[in-house]
């Protein structure tokens, strides 16, 4: 039973169900086989692992229990742009699983990897396995980085690679800031080169392959990886304004982090369950923000007449580069009728209402709650509704909008930069350095 096709074979003969074997399907067999003499134990293992993934599957971090098994078998292989293909797979399983100690070790590992994706998702669970070798004054930070996690593995699926390598093979004292670094170079990826998921994949796999043969840090590979400064400065615009609202939550909550993580690491798991990017200036505009209408030479006349705020913000060489990347936008900077065409809604990707100084992260049932409503309605009706509301950044932080009264071109303009800047500013934060503000007032 150590080829691969003889599992098949055998398996084949029992299969009358009329479907193609499953990669689940051949290491359940092979633990029936293998483990005769440690059933229960085995048992134990498969019925943790289900309950796992199921809540995993609900929660829409894996798409089902054989995706599961898939990433966790690209953190053992050696392929450099991982492994797709079902004999891949159980190719890779057998060569792990020989005997009987190999393959229940596999089976813990597995059980808990599913359990550390599972406690991401639950970060205010109080038997969080993650966040249990902390002590109770010192969980809020680590908590915080759970959150962020979330909003990490919703960006990229690809990251479900590094997590589930983090899980099972980095040292428990190591793991959480391997984790916020990798989380780092998910930005630099994600955010600022806007790169596919194909081309992201093979880093993250390149990572996983690069920690596991050199046992070097992490800042080496990102280092190797030209994961600096100097790359973001090009990149400017992708990270500024992007439709991709799961990108938006990630960078409004990596800056959250850094700035306050106890706005994260506080709440309830309702409060935090479903997250949406809130356009402040909705797309459907035209009914309650026609008087806010710009064209794109205000734009351009604004980068022109705040080049010493840009400069003061950016550094000139930046700043320069950042006006001329939005000036190259043209006419598609400007607002684009989409009241009852929402198939034409792509060509308005550039506009302001797509800038990153738009948006919020605020829970599902607020975002829906607010719609197409004015500036002035929706500050009204949150804070009739302050004790409950969640919004990343924090209304009453730095990047807040409690004491803004006017939201119109020119605000989202200065916060896209403010909120851009502080992100370069800080992308190279190391994980020991990063302080809670716990005097700032929350709403």
């Amino acid at each position: 039973l150590t080829q691969t096709n003889h599992v098949y074979d055998i398996f084949e003969s029992l299969n009358n169900r009329g479907k193609r074997l499953t990669l689940v399907d051949v290491i359940k067999f092979r633990s029936i086989v293998i483990l005769e003499r440690h059933k229960n134990q085995a048992n134990r293992l498969w019925i943790s692992i289900h309950r796992y993934c199921l809540e995993l599957e609900e929660l829409k971090v894996f798409d089902s229990e054989v995706d599961f098994f898939k990433v966790l078998l690209n953190t053992y292989a050696s392929n450099k742009n991982g492994i797709t293909r079902t004999d891949q797979f159980i190719q890779e399983f057998e060569k792990h699983c020989l005997n009987e100690d190999e393959l229940l070790a596999f089976l813990e590992e597995a059980s808990s990897v599913a359990r550390f994706f599972l406690d991401i998702e639950r970060p205010f669970d109080s038997g969080n396995s993650i966040l249990s070798s902390f002590t109770s004054n010192r969980k809020q930070k680590p908590r915080a980085l759970l959150q962020l996690l979330r909003f990490a593995i919703k960006c990229s699926d690809n990251f479900r690679y590094v997590v589930a390598y983090a899980s099972r093979a980095i040292e428990e004292e190591l793991r959480i800031e391997f984790l916020f670094n990798a989380i780092r170079a998910l930005i630099h990826l994600e955010s600022f080169q806007n790169l596919s998921s194909n081309k992201i994949r093979p880093f993250c796999i390149g990572l996983i392959q690069y920690m596991r043969e050199e046992n070097s840090d992490i800042e080496d590979f990102l280092k190797e990886n030209a994961l600096n400064k100097i790359d973001l400065n090009l990149h400017l615009y992708n990270a500024l304004c992007h439709t991709n609202s799961n990108k938006s939550n990630f960078i409004l909550c990596f800056i959250q982090f850094v700035d306050d993580y106890s706005i994260l690491s506080t709440g309830s798991p309702d409060q935090y369950k479903i997250v949406n990017s809130e356009h402040i200036w909705p797309i459907k505009w035209k009914e309650h923000w026609t008087s806010q209408v710009y064209s794109s030479q205000e734009v351009n006349t604004w980068l022109d007449d705040n080049k010493d705020f840009l400069n003061q913000t950016f550094g000139s060489d930046c700043a320069t580069i950042l006006s001329s990347q939005i000036k190259g936008r043209g006419n598609a900077i400007e607002l684009r009728d989409y009241s009852d065409d929402s198939k034409k809604r792509d060509s308005q990707d550039n506009s302001l209402i797509q800038f990153l100084g738009n948006k919020w992260a605020i829970t599902a049932p607020d975002n829906a709650s607010l719609g197409n409503k004015s500036f002035r309605d929706k500050k009204r009706k949150l804070n009739e509704k302050a004790a409950i509301w969640i919004s990343i950044p924090s209304n009453n932080g730095k990047f807040g909008l409690s004491q803004t009264v006017h939201f119109n071109y020119d605000v989202v303009l200065r916060r896209s930069c403010e909120l851009l800047a502080f992100l370069v500013d800080n992308f190279n934060i190391s994980y020991s350095d990063i302080q809670s503000n716990q005097r700032r007032p929350r709403v």
